[in-house]
């Protein structure tokens, strides 16, 4: 398991809901943000979703991963 999968997996499985007291649905918005951001990063990257490892979270990276949010999101607003 890489480090990000680790580090993940433990910030969803102790930290959020023990240390923070995060919501359900809080907890459940940050997974699903992670993943589209998993699944950005693997296509772009061309790197499957369980290799990809802290080096990959670059600012440049997630920057591309939040323009993308703003197009796709912009796009559906044109679209009748």
């Amino acid at each position: 398991m890489t480090a990000l999968a680790t580090s993940l997996q433990t910030y969803f499985t102790t930290f959020a809901r023990t240390q923070r007291d995060l919501s359900a649905n809080t907890i459940s918005s940050y997974r699903d943000t992670w993943r589209m951001l998993l699944k950005h990063l693997s296509t772009t990257l061309g790197t499957p979703v369980d290799a990809l490892d802290l080096e990959d979270l670059t600012a440049a990276n997630v920057t591309a991963f939040l323009e993308h949010l703003q197009r796709a999101r912009q796009q559906r607003k044109e679209d009748p």
